[in-house]
């Protein structure tokens, strides 16, 4: 990455009481799956609205303006953790996820996200808005027996309400990838109206 470029993304951080009760659920899975899974650390866990990457960080105060004034409808809203699943199926799983309860706001967020980054000549994921919490990545070395294995076990896990989020920002994130995972700096907070 160039000196005047960072990695990126958008996301809605995780309250510390959902984050102790998802590192519950990682610690009972990562005793049975050994090395084949890298579990996402819990003071990394976040709902990421937007991926973009390469970000110039000459952008930075006119996407941030852009962004906050695009966001003035969104009111505060709440979603509900809920259930666990793979991506992207469970003949293929490579993506361990919690699922969510959500409203379309957002939806309505994500599409503001979208066409903001979009203005800026960003690129933007083809794929539709499929909001999840990662917990986990199976590692692409895992024999198919082990694959086998983690896919059925998966299937049987029944996991019921985690906890609640009240969102009321978005948050910008630089993403610093180092060996022993990633490290995120906060850049700039937007927050909803209440």
């Amino acid at each position: 990455m160039k000196e005047n470029s960072m990695r990126t993304f958008l996301a809605i951080n995780i309250p510390d009481i959902c984050k102790n009760e998802i590192s519950s659920v990682i610690d009972s899975l990562q005793s049975e799956f050994n090395n084949d899974i890298r579990w996402v650390k819990p003071q990394n866990l976040h709902l990421t609205i937007q991926f973009i990457g390469n970000f110039k960080i000459f952008d930075t105060d006119s996407y941030q303006s852009t962004l906050s004034m695009a966001l003035k409808g969104i009111q505060t809203f709440g979603i509900t953790l809920k259930g666990i699943g793979v991506f992207p199926s469970y003949s293929r799983p490579r993506i361990i996820w919690i699922g969510l309860i959500f409203p379309d706001q957002l939806k309505r967020l994500d599409r503001i996200v979208r066409n903001t980054t979009k203005k800026f000549c960003y690129p933007i994921e083809d794929r539709p808005f499929s909001p999840h919490l990662t917990i986990g990545r199976i590692n692409k070395s895992v024999s198919s027996i082990n694959l086998r294995n983690i896919s059925n076990r998966l299937k049987t896990i029944q996991i019921g309400d985690i906890g609640n989020i009240f969102v009321e920002q978005l948050v910008f994130y630089q993403s610093t990838l180092y060996r022993e995972g990633p490290i995120y700096r906060e850049i700039f907070t937007i927050s909803f109206n209440q």
